[in-house]
């Protein structure tokens, strides 16, 4: 729909007779007749109506733009080492875990547990390094240009049975707003694998603000041993819950999980 169709017929009228203006002023501006100090006279007039037109012409609202539930994934991300220092890790800080939290605060709408940075010396900073040399190739799948990150963001996190986190994108408030790209690097504590669900499902969602999903349109990533999945912050995406018919810690969900941002 054109954006003339939204204004009344006066400003309809007042629309084509500024634009008959503008026409009358751009002929008198090419005029080489015309003195020069009277055509930067028309010019100064030509820049008044194109702001006033800026601001008083009412425009339609742009079309939200679909982004598609795309990732790139990268099996054998971690190397031995990184890999069994990250299974070290879990184990020894086992009581040190505490409750995910959401921005929203609100109840319910997560349950897992998390080792936040300032708990991942060492382990953050290899973790960095990786990310950093996968860049590249993670915007060029992205299909986003390549970028700096002002910060990598890197946790680890548990879900055990029963846990999950609900539909929800990773940039969502003002704290967290400037999020690009997310990632979830999975490893297993324990072999064979100790739990069933607990997929990442990927929304095709409309670029608006906030974000909307399409529900009827996903993308489901299966949690594998030593393997990362990258994609864009603002898709809308959810954990499913998961099933550990042990109970036991070792045999949870562990990813070392992040974000980084623009």
């Amino acid at each position: 729909m054109d954006a003339t169709t939204l204004l009344s017929p006066v400003q309809q009228r007042m629309a084509a007779l500024m634009d008959r203006a503008i026409d009358t002023l751009e002929a008198l501006l090419d005029d080489p007749a015309l003195p020069a100090e009277q055509r930067a006279n028309v010019a100064l007039r030509l820049l008044d109506l194109a702001v006033a037109g800026e601001a008083d012409v009412p425009r339609s609202a742009p079309a939200a733009v679909p982004m598609p539930p795309r990732c790139f994934t990268i099996p054998d991300f971690l190397s031995p080492d990184l890999r069994a220092a990250a299974v070290e890790k879990a184990l020894r800080s086992k009581d040190r875990f505490v409750a995910s939290a959401v921005t929203n605060a609100e109840a319910g709408y997560r349950r897992s547990r998390v080792l936040y940075e300032d708990s991942l010396q060492g382990l953050y900073e290899a973790m960095q390094q990786q990310i950093m040399a996968a860049l590249p190739a993670v915007c060029t799948a992205l299909l986003r240009p390549v970028f700096v990150p002002r910060r990598v963001e890197v946790h680890m996190t548990v879900h055990g049975d029963g846990d999950y986190f609900k539909l929800h994108h990773d940039a969502g408030a003002p704290e967290i707003e400037r999020r690009a790209i997310s990632f979830a690097c999975y490893f297993m504590v324990r072999q064979p694998c100790g739990f069933s669900g607990g997929a990442l499902r990927l929304y095709e969602t409309l670029g608006s603000d906030p974000p909307r999903h399409d529900p009827a349109r996903f993308h489901d990533v299966m949690p594998a041993d030593n393997t990362i999945v990258f994609f864009e912050s603002r898709l809308m995406h959810e954990v499913l819950p998961l099933c550990v018919p042990s109970g036991r810690f070792e045999d949870g969900r562990f990813t070392l999980n992040g974000w980084l941002q623009r």
